[in-house]
């Protein structure tokens, strides 16, 4: 208990105005999530897990659902199922996705668009648990803007399969009282150039906070930005043929600042593509549904 106390108040410094307090039913939502953790890592660890097991595990996770649908409560939104899932699907540490945001995903009922859903207190706390989540990789920084602006947020929060690679801004009009973000971006197994498919929106209310998901439509390649990567593919084949023992490893290097720098090359020139203001309606409808919150 001791532990929760403090994560909680460093994610009411964290939040700054729009801080929530934890409610009687987050911090039993936590105590039994913790719980369960440490149950199944016992028995991960003393090779223990078999059908009846994994079972459980599943009972549990139902539980767990129960227990945020009563936390989120939410009103029914416009377009969206109002069954949602449950964001993770693992309590085991070994499995990946673990530490995934505690959460509701609404699907929309037409087409890819998804909405997920916390409290604003059950966030805080996430982002406190996850500021070291990752051993000599960036982690997620812990102030809410810049986490809310970072790759390693939705990577770790909504992505359990594929990293995040975030692409620009795209302008919003942020409710009042809230904190918002919204970005352009793809999700990747591997690096190379690609045209942004994605656009994710954090809206930080008092008592909730929703993350949206939708297809991006009509995003097209930036002329400026080509040339970045045409550069780098020069690069690449230049130590291609050479002779070189560690071509390889600066092969590689090459590739991961191309693509570091082809991304802030979209981003840079994003607000004025012609597309940019078709990427705002977008987001915005969907915002625009969004219950009081």
């Amino acid at each position: 208990m001791k532990f929760f106390l403090k994560g909680f108040l460093l994610g009411v410094l964290l939040l700054g105005p729009v801080a929530a307090r934890a409610t009687a039913l987050d911090d039993a939502y936590l105590v039994e999530r913790d719980q369960l953790i440490d149950k199944y890592a016992a028995l991960d660890k003393a090779g223990k897990v078999d059908d009846k097991v994994t079972a459980s595990e599943a009972v549990a996770l139902a539980d767990l659902q129960k227990k945020l649908e009563a936390i989120v409560d939410l009103k029914p939104i416009q377009g969206f199922a109002s069954d949602p899932k449950l964001n993770f699907d693992t309590l085991f540490k070994t499995d990946e996705g673990f530490g995934a945001l505690d959460a509701l995903v609404y699907s929309a009922e037409k087409g890819k668009a998804t909405i997920t859903v916390t409290s604003t207190a059950l966030l805080q706390h996430w982002l406190v648990q996850h500021a070291h989540w990752w051993e000599q990789l960036d982690n997620i920084p812990q102030s809410l803007d810049a986490a809310l602006r970072s790759e390693a947020f939705y990577t770790q929060a909504i992505s359990a399969d594929a990293a995040v690679n975030v692409y620009g801004t795209i302008a919003i009009k942020v409710p009042a009282g809230d904190h918002a973000v919204a970005l352009l971006a793809a999700r990747s197994q591997d690096m190379g150039p690609r045209i942004p498919d994605e656009i994710l929106a954090t809206i930080v209310g008092e008592k909730l906070t929703f993350v949206i998901s939708l297809p991006a439509d009509g995003v097209k390649s930036i002329p400026q930005c080509d040339k970045i990567w045409n550069a780098t593919q020069q690069k690449l084949a230049a130590l291609g043929d050479s002779k070189d023992e560690n071509a390889g490893d600066r092969s590689i290097q090459v590739r991961e600042d191309g693509d570091k720098v082809y991304r802030a090359c979209f981003a840079k020139n994003l607000g004025a593509a012609p597309f940019a203001a078709s990427l705002t309606r977008q987001v915005q409808a969907v915002i625009d549904l969004l219950p009081q919150h």
